[in-house]
């Protein structure tokens, strides 16, 4: 019996459907794992498509879906395990990581998207009006190595 390219595809979807609620159905998500989750999701998704300015941009998606995964993970032993100290620590402080990690990251996804650091030019020169010099060297004087 040969199926057709729509059948295929239900099939898959209702597997993937089955794994997720026997795997993750019976967490109680926080609000901070929905938004690590989908900030990593969502970025890694857009790396598909708009990596031209991205070096190995490849590795940066299998990093981010390896962080969902590792966030799902936590989460789940965390539910699974509550008294756990380790996993308690774990999942509360992970969104820490996650933040410094999308911080260091935007050195490379800002030129994803905009090609450039297009407002840097403009802050420099919102410094200078502000403050009639520019404040990063102006503070390099008080600087004694």
């Amino acid at each position: 019996m040969l199926l057709s390219t729509g059948d295929k595809k239900t099939m898959v979807l209702d597997t993937i459907k089955r794994y997720w609620n026997l795997r993750y159905g019976h967490i109680r998500f926080r609000l901070m794992d929905i938004c690590c989750l989908t900030y990593m999701a969502l970025i890694g998704f857009l790396l598909i498509f708009f990596h031209k300015t991205v070096t190995n941009w490849s590795l940066y998606v299998f990093i981010h879906a390896a962080i969902v995964i590792s966030i799902l993970e936590i989460v789940r032993l965390g539910e699974k395990y509550p008294d756990k100290k380790i996993l308690l620590i774990l999942r509360m402080f992970y969104p820490i990581a996650i933040m410094l990690y999308g911080w260091e990251e935007l050195e490379i996804l800002v030129p994803m998207f905009f090609g450039s650091y297009w407002a840097t030019d403009m802050i420099v020169s919102w410094d200078k009006l502000i403050f009639g010099v520019h404040p990063t060297i102006w503070v390099q004087q008080f600087y004694q190595p």
